[in-house]
C-alpha cells in the first residue's frame, strides 16, 4: 500500500469513528439501519489489506514448508484437496478418507500452478484431486489469464499424472457486502464458471462440480446464512452444502468405474 493510500485510509477511518460517535448527538441522522449499515461498510469497501506482498510471501513460504514434509508421507488411495482459503478451511476427512488438505489462504491459480512441483510424491500416489481456486485472481487477472493457468494445472494433474480431478466452480458472493469491489460480481463469477466448465470438458478425467445455485438467497446473492459475514467465505452451513455435494460426486464417480 502506498503512502497516499495509507493516508486516505486513515482519514476515512477517522471519519467512520467520528460519524458513529455522532449517533448519540444526532439520532435523526441515523434514524434508519440502512444509514448505519452503509457507514460500517465504508472501510470494508475500501478493499484495504494491511499486509504487504512480503507478508503474504512469508506466510506462503511457511505453509509450503509444512506441505513439503506432508508430501513425503502420502500413500496410495489418498485424495488431495488443493486450492485457496476455501479448501484451507475445509475439514477434508468429512468428505473422503484418507485425504490431505493442501489449501493455502489468499492463493491464486498461478500460485497453485507454481506449487504443484511441491506435491510430486502426492500426485504420484493420489487417487484423485479436488481443486478449488480462482476467486483471488479476479482482482489482478483477466478470465483468459486465469483459464490459461487452470488449463496448465489440469494438464499437469490429469494428463501428466493421470489423476481424476473434481474441479469446483467458484461460489457466489454476497454483493450487498462487496459493493466497493468493481472487479468482483456474481455476473462475472457466472461468466467465468461457464468458461471453467467448458475447459474441464476438454479433459477426459476432469469432472466439474458446482453448488452455486444451492448457496444463493432469493436475491441471487450468497445467502448470509452460508457465509461468515464477509460475503465470501463459507459458514459451517455453507461448508455442509459443499461437503455433501462433493461426497455425492465422489460416490457417483466410484459407481461409474
Amino acid at each position: 500500500m502506498s503512502k497516499r493510500e495509507s493516508r486516505l485510509y486513515l482519514v476515512l477511518l477517522h471519519f467512520l469513528v467520528a460519524a458513529l460517535s455522532l449517533k448519540a448527538f444526532m439520532p435523526s441522522w441515523f434514524e434508519t439501519e440502512a444509514h448505519l449499515k452503509e457507514l460500517r461498510h465504508i472501510i470494508h469497501n475500501l478493499d484495504f489489506n494491511p499486509e504487504t506482498p512480503l507478508d503474504v510471501a512469508r506466510y506462503r513460504s511457511r505453509i509450503l514448508r509444512y506441505h513439503k514434509i506432508i508430501d513425503k508421507f502420502i500413500e496410495s488411495s489418498t485424495t488431495l484437496f488443493i486450492g485457496d482459503s476455501m479448501i484451507q478451511g475445509l475439514y477434508v476427512n468429512s468428505v473422503v478418507m484418507p485425504a490431505v488438505n493442501y489449501g493455502v489462504g489468499r492463493d491464486t491459480s498461478s500460485g497453485v500452478l507454481e506449487r504443484l512441483g511441491v506435491y510430486e510424491n502426492s500426485l504420484m500416489h493420489a487417487k484423485q484431486v479436488i481443486l478449488a481456486v480462482g476467486i483471488n485472481d479476479f482482482r489482478t487477472s483477466s478470465h483468459e489469464e486465469i483459464l490459461h493457468n487452470m488449463n496448465m494445472i489440469l494438464d499437469k494433474i490429469s494428463i501428466k499424472h493421470k489423476k481424476t480431478v473434481i474441479l469446483n466452480a467458484l461460489h457466489p458472493i454476497d454483493e450487498s457486502l462487496l459493493k466497493g469491489r468493481a472487479y468482483l460480481s456474481n455476473e462475472a463469477i457466472n461468466d467465468f464458471n461457464e468458461k471453467l466448465q467448458q475447459l474441464c470438458s476438454n479433459f477426459y478425467q476432469c469432472h466439474y462440480l458446482s453448488i452455486y445455485e444451492k448457496l444463493l438467497n432469493e436475491n441471487g446473492s450468497l445467502d448470509e446464512k452460508n457465509h461468515t459475514g464477509d460475503g465470501i467465505h463459507l459458514s459451517p452451513r455453507g461448508y455442509r452444502i459443499w461437503i455433501n455435494a462433493m461426497k455425492q460426486k465422489i460416490k457417483k464417480l466410484q459407481e461409474s468405474n
